[in-house]
């Protein structure tokens, strides 16, 4: 681990490629799709359009094409995968998927071909549909081919339609995605399912991810059935943070209605996340309301809120 820690610490300079000017583009694009600009703007109704911005930003940054490099990489990678060493292995694989390099992008085919770690497979493969770039579909239409798929293994096809169908013109992958999500993830989502398993924990925050950004109907269908096992605090946050950006006011909003008069901090809390995302009138009345609350971090977070949509609202 030391080894690899070294490594990263010499590497040299980013340089911009071909494919991270397209992703700019892609990026661009999206902002304008996503993110209207209207008179009566409420950045607080966009959470899941900014997550999805946000995450392609993130591999942007983080992307670079020092070719010679990533080799010396993958040689390390194959080096301790041989000895079994699983944590180590996945640590460099998330290295390589830095780089933006016909080396690693074969690398990640390889691995989703031969490697016996469904683990590793599952990570290779959403690497490589971060590529965004449509020649590696193949690869990953073949993998659903198989007659048989673990359970992470249906959460890698489902990530990587996922990604191809938010982030490409290939939208009907979104269908493909939701078919693999659907198949897993309503198991891997009861609260009765032990929690200290790091493979579920892989499983629920997968399942999670994606269905929040392929949004719509499919995901308010899933986080509904989640919502139904919750109770308390846990619901209101589901509601404010998934639900409710998703667009789902009419089974939300009589939830942030009973939080927000509730003797528990948190839940007022959390009903105030959910209804500056609702944003009507009458929800923003229920905030406002919230200002003259005897509990300083309650007020403080009201009066926060009506203060920065006021603002927003000032600068269009």
């Amino acid at each position: 681990m030391k080894k690899l820690t070294s490594i990263i610490m010499i590497m040299g300079v980013l340089i911009m490629t071909n494919a991270q000017i397209e992703k700019k583009e892609i990026l661009e694009r999206l902002k304008t799709e996503l993110l209207p600009q209207t008179d009566d703007y409420n950045p607080y109704q966009y959470v899941r359009e900014k997550f999805i911005i946000s995450c392609l930003e993130t591999s942007i940054e983080n992307k670079r094409n020092d070719c010679e490099s990533v080799e010396k990489i993958i040689e390390m990678f194959y080096e301790v995968d041989s000895m079994g060493r699983k944590n180590e292995s996945i640590e460099y694989l998330k290295y390589i998927s830095r780089f933006q390099c016909q080396e690693a992008y074969n690398f990640f085919e390889t691995q989703i071909k031969t490697n016996s770690s469904d683990t590793v497979r599952y990570y290779a493969m959403m690497f490589l549909a971060w590529s965004l770039d449509p020649v590696h579909l193949p690869c990953i239409f073949e993998y659903a081919k198989k007659d048989s798929l673990s359970v992470i293994e249906k959460l890698a096809l489902g990530g990587a339609f996922m990604i191809y169908g938010v982030y490409t013109p290939n939208t009907e992958l979104k269908e493909k995605a939701s078919k693999f999500l659907d198949e897993i993830c309503y198991d891997f989502s009861s609260d009765t399912i032990p929690g200290f398993d790091p493979s579920m924990d892989i499983i629920r925050s997968g399942c999670d991810a994606c269905y929040f950004k392929l949004g719509g109907k499919t995901a308010i269908n899933f986080y509904t059935s989640l919502l139904e096992q919750r109770e308390g605090f846990r619901k209101v946050a589901l509601a404010a943070h998934r639900l409710a950006p998703l667009g789902a006011y009419e089974t939300t909003y009589p939830i942030f209605v009973e939080a927000i008069q509730s003797e528990i901090v948190n839940d007022v809390l959390e009903a105030i996340d959910g209804l500056k995302v609702i944003g009507t009138e009458e929800a923003l009345r229920l905030i406002e309301k919230q200002i003259q609350n005897k509990n300083e971090k309650i007020a403080n977070k009201a009066h926060e809120v009506i203060r920065n949509l006021e603002k927003v609202r000032r600068e269009e």
